[in-house]
């Protein structure tokens, strides 16, 4: 992961959510802050447009 990057979790198991924790616990670690896709969006000065696939905050591909 890096600055602007979404990282999309899901919980389909159990063991997915402590999974998950584990893994925000690490990337916190490593300097990573966690923020709304609201607030990434705004950061990076992007409206998102409905129907659009983002890979990160600045980066559109088509859908």
């Amino acid at each position: 992961a890096k600055s602007g990057d979404i990282v999309l979790l899901h919980d389909p198991y159990d063991t997915s959510v402590e999974a998950a924790l584990q893994t925000i616990d690490v990337l916190s670690e490593q300097g990573y802050e966690f923020v709304t896709l609201e607030e990434l969006f705004s950061n990076a000065g992007v409206t998102p447009q409905a129907g659009h696939f983002y890979l990160r905050a600045d980066e559109e591909v088509p859908w």
